[in-house]
């Protein structure tokens, strides 16, 4: 009996631990869903005859991939999604043909492995499946020629290919118009041309990946999501950005030269309309406010222009028409005008530009014929740091200098005078001209305000990070100089010390009051 117990027993063990063993093995060999993380499980690069290489990507489950090309310099990115390294953990440098290396990247966050393959040059490829679980990346080498069905197909292809580009990047411009302006600097233009071959890719991965092709940053508005299937053929990035946008009904707002924020068109469309209605609402709300300011009066005599038409203009300036006004006193050819301050102001400025004489042709004439003897060459211009000494310390020579310089710049007063008083005027605003030139002298402080003829540059000398200028006097005795220096004849200063010159800036003061600079590169002497 005992025997008999144990027999039954013993076969129930045996089939318990058969079917178990079944069991597992239909486990393993049964296919992993999308979402289980897969090994690369061999990775291989063969040289081609014509020049090209066969890449193999072998996995331990189904592959999902997105390939694009960089072309400055020469690469083709492939990326696997869910994906460990497993064999190809090291870089691989194979110098199989047209292939420079293979270089595996993991990005454990996302799980996604990168193979960046740096190449000799940009060749044409092709991706295909051998199974779900083999990827086969052909490299054409530059011998490669198409069979007449390639061929063909190339041709056949090409317009429809550029026709669908033309369309979707005019459809892209059409529909992210929002802030299209503002990503000129980044966005316009011929852009670097890559190839994008994408497989239900992330969207926002996609971007990103653009994005370190464009060097610019990126901000990514909520509601971003979905996958993307694409292939684009040698396409200037902003194009193919631009292009994803509108596939996916997005839009782009820029800030500055590199920076770009994706949001739905939707979002977008409604940020600016919240915006608009925010600053109508604060213009409405600063209306208000003026409005409650009182009223005050100026009243302005009009010396030149015709007084009704002038009112007529000003009409515009106006707050509120309703109680703000502009009242014609023709007795006294004045403007009464009644408003708050900030509009009166507006309206004095107006005025300041329309109340001007405008000369008559026989004054224009008589104004050219003065003006002809009348210029730069009459008159020497004075340094502008004496300019300022005369107005500190000679009060009287600088009045007198600046009324004959708004004499010299009033046309019209000019063409009143006569031959004689503007030949007495010219004299006399060069005496006064020459007795500011010849005031130099009081305030000269340094030797190596002298003749340019005086001073010999030899050299420089780098000193604690700060470039210094040798020069020498007449007296053999060395100078060192550095920028700001106070240099030349003219009250110069050093703006900067080059390897092989000095540049000096100088500033004058012309007859009309007109402030300029010049620069003077002085090259260093050289002895044989």
């Amino acid at each position: 009996m005992i025997k008999l117990n144990k027999t039954p027993t013993l076969f129930a063990v045996l089939f318990y631990l058969c079917g178990a063993t079944q069991v597992l093995a239909q486990t393993s060999e049964a296919p992993q869903s999308d979402t289980a993380v897969k090994k690369i499980t061999q990775l291989t690069a063969t040289e081609e005859a014509d020049g090209g290489a066969t890449v193999v990507i072998d996995s331990s489950g189904p592959i999902k991939f997105t390939a694009f090309k960089l072309t400055n310099p020469p690469k083709l990115i492939v990326d696997l999604s869910r994906t460990e390294p497993g064999a190809a953990a090291t870089p691989l440098e194979p110098a199989k043909g047209i292939i420079k290396s293979i270089r595996p990247l993991y990005f454990a966050e996302s799980q996604v492995v990168r193979l960046e393959m740096a190449l000799e040059s940009i060749p044409e490829y092709q991706i295909q499946r051998s199974g779900e679980s083999q990827l086969t990346i052909r490299l054409k080498g530059t011998g490669a020629i198409a069979t007449s069905a390639e061929a063909t197909e190339q041709t056949a292809q090409a317009p429809a290919t550029q026709e669908s580009k033309s369309v979707a990047s005019d459809t892209a411009e059409a529909k992210v118009g929002l802030g299209s302006s503002s990503c000129d600097p980044i966005l316009s233009g011929e852009k670097e041309r890559i190839t994008l071959d994408f497989q239900d890719a992330d969207l926002v991965n996609t971007f990103r990946l653009i994005s370190e092709v464009s060097g610019f940053n990126l901000i990514f508005g909520p509601g971003i999501n979905g996958k993307l299937n694409l292939r684009l053929i040698d396409v200037p990035w902003n194009k193919a950005f631009d292009i994803i946008l509108t596939n996916n009904n997005l839009g782009r707002e820029c800030f500055g030269d590199n920076v770009i924020r994706i949001a739905p068109i939707l979002r977008l469309t409604e940020e600016n309309q919240t915006y608009v209605s925010a600053v109508q609402a604060k213009v409405q709300a600063e209306m208000a406010g003026l409005l409650a300011q009182p009223l005050e009066n100026e009243i302005v005599p009009i010396h030149h222009a015709e007084i009704q038409a002038l009112a007529v203009n000003l009409q515009s300036a106006l707050s509120d028409p309703s109680r703000a006004r502009i009242t014609i006193d023709e007795r006294t050819n004045t403007l009464i005008l009644t408003d708050v301050r900030p509009h009166l102001e507006k309206m004095l400025d107006l005025i300041e530009v329309f109340d001007v004489k405008v000369l008559s042709p026989q004054e224009e004439l008589a104004l050219e014929q003065n003006t002809v003897v009348v210029s730069g060459d009459d008159f020497p211009s004075i340094p502008l740091v004496v300019y300022e000494y005369i107005a500190e310390k000679e009060p009287k020579l600088s009045s007198d200098l600046e009324f004959y310089e708004d004499l010299f710049n009033d046309k019209a007063r000019l063409s009143q005078l006569s031959a004689n008083e503007l030949k007495d005027a010219r004299d006399n605003y060069r005496s006064y001209l020459e007795q500011a030139a010849n005031m130099q002298s009081a305030i000269i402080q340094s030797p190596l305000q002298t003749a340019w003829d005086n001073l010999f540059w030899v050299g420089t000398l780098s000193k604690n990070s700060e470039r210094y200028a040798l020069v020498e006097t007449t007296d053999h005795r060395g100078h060192l100089v550095r920028s700001g220096t106070v240099v030349g004849p003219n009250f110069g200063r050093v703006d900067e010390i080059e390897d092989s010159r000095v540049i000096v800036l100088e500033s004058e003061r012309d007859y009309q009051g007109n402030i300029f600079s010049k620069k003077l590169k002085i090259p260093y002497v050289r002895t044989n």
